[in-house]
């Protein structure tokens, strides 16, 4: 069987504790047919990326044979088909930045000190707003005229009227929120939120935005729109957070998660909202990664919290129907905010997003980049296809070290057929034999074919 391949790259294992294994991978880059072949040994990773920028839907066909070449000590470490020993693959890596109840390292200084803040401004006592109201799994603006519940360090509350016990927790939980820094931080990092309705701070709504709960698993906790920070002074627009009145529920930390989470939208839109007003033009950045943006700065502010660790496991699950970016032609709007969450949080992380949340150089880059191509260019370092295949490759290691339920295993039987999803991936794993293995396409999109050896 021909195998077509770049090289083989050999690069150590780190943080395994042990210092005699190795990582081989074997990338077929250059073979720009729609047949690709590979050979695996014992334990052996089969990796297949998808390429696609713009959103295509792509199948694959695996076709695997028994290989003799494949011996027990072929490769140095290279073991069973166990996980013991997988480590990510370059520095460029998913690695353990945002574990659960793990921070980075950046200052979180006060606001405001010594008594609350009030904005100076003598807020109404009630307020038109266009609520993100959620419908047939897709959010509607709903017109609703809610109450002044009174302000926390220069933010105004709002509540519709029967949100009154919720909206004190919230105006509570804001105040230490605002009081212990936290705003300053996304500002830090983002550059500062406009006060867009010119009311003196933020704007916070604690409504029903999902009275039905059909977000279910995946809940519509809050909302910024990027359409409330337009230049128009007429209509219910502005710098505005709303929220669920289920907040009122959650823990302390997904609270503070979720607003930083939140701010980081505001602070983004701010940015662009900055660029119309000095004639700079418009910069038109896609949902998946205005989304995967605010993930990356909630956790390296405020830890990972349980929702997005569930939606790395749907990831897990099936990764080719999880792209990076999300076409909404192929998938429901619910399914767009479960796995391919994390993907498109985990690729900016690979590219090394955390390194340029600090120092303020990423609201830089979103006031200087000239298209979104450019920007996604500089915070990738300029190779977005090999920041994808970083992406891909450091999480079908994660997969294998987290354990073999999430990697299914390739049998020498018949023909297995893969759908994958424009920015996406298909993972194997090899058995306890060798196989060689052959992967066509059915179309002519990029995509490449990995072996990943430990």
């Amino acid at each position: 069987m021909r195998q077509l391949v770049r090289g083989i790259r050999e690069l150590p294992v780190h943080g395994t504790g042990g210092g005699s294994g190795r990582i081989f991978l074997s990338e077929n880059t250059e073979n720009s047919s729609r047949t690709k072949h590979g050979r695996l040994c014992p334990g052996d990773l089969l990796l297949v990326v998808s390429e696609d920028f713009a959103g295509g839907d792509h199948r694959f066909s695996f076709r695997a044979r028994l290989s003799g070449a494949a011996s027990a000590g072929a490769v140095a470490g290279s073991g069973g088909s166990g996980a013991a020993g997988w480590a990510v693959l370059s520095g460029r890596g998913v690695g353990a930045v945002c574990a659960a109840g793990e921070t980075a390292e950046f200052g979180v200084g006060a606001v405001c000190s010594g008594g609350e803040c009030v904005s100076g401004v003598e807020l109404p006592a009630r307020r038109l707003f266009q609520l993100p109201r959620l419908s047939s799994e897709r959010p509607v603006a709903a017109l609703s005229e809610c109450e002044l519940a009174g302000e926390a360090f220069g933010a105004g509350i709002y509540r519709e009227a029967s949100a009154v016990e919720s909206a004190a927790i919230v105006k509570a939980r804001l105040a230490d929120f605002l009081s212990d820094g936290w705003l300053a931080a996304v500002e830090a990092v983002l550059g500062p939120i406009l006060d867009v309705d010119s009311s003196g701070g933020l704007t916070v709504v604690v409504a029903h935005l999902d009275p039905t709960r059909e977000s279910g698993e995946y809940p519509l906790w809050g909302c910024v729109r990027e359409s409330d920070f337009g230049v128009s002074e007429a209509g219910p627009a502005g710098d505005i957070l709303y929220l669920d009145v289920g907040v009122a529920e959650i823990s302390e930390s997904d609270f503070r998660s979720l607003l930083v989470h939140e701010l980081s939208h505001a602070a983004c839109f701010s940015r662009l909202l900055e660029r119309r007003l000095a004639g700079s033009g418009d910069l038109l950045l896609p949902r998946w990664f205005h989304e995967s943006l605010a993930h990356l700065v909630e956790c390296a502010l405020a830890g990972e919290r349980g929702l997005l660790q569930r939606r790395r496991e749907a990831c897990w699950r099936d990764p080719g129907s999880a792209p990076v970016v999300v076409n909404l032609q192929q998938m429901t709007w619910s399914a767009s905010r479960r796995g391919p969450r994390a993907a498109g949080y985990r690729f900016l992380l690979s590219g090394g997003g955390v390194e340029r949340i600090s120092g303020g150089e990423l609201a830089s880059l979103l006031r200087e980049a000239g298209d979104f191509d450019d920007l996604l260019g500089q915070f990738l370092g300029g190779d977005r296809e090999g920041a994808l295949r970083d992406w891909a490759s450091g999480e079908a290691v994660a997969m294998a070290a987290a354990g073999q339920q999430w990697i299914p295993e390739l049998s020498a039987s018949g023909v297995t057929e893969r759908r994958v999803l424009g920015t996406a991936f298909v993972v194997w794993r090899a058995g306890s034999e060798g196989l060689d293995v052959s992967v066509e396409s059915s179309d002519d999109s990029d995509w490449t074919l990995t072996v990943i050896r430990r």
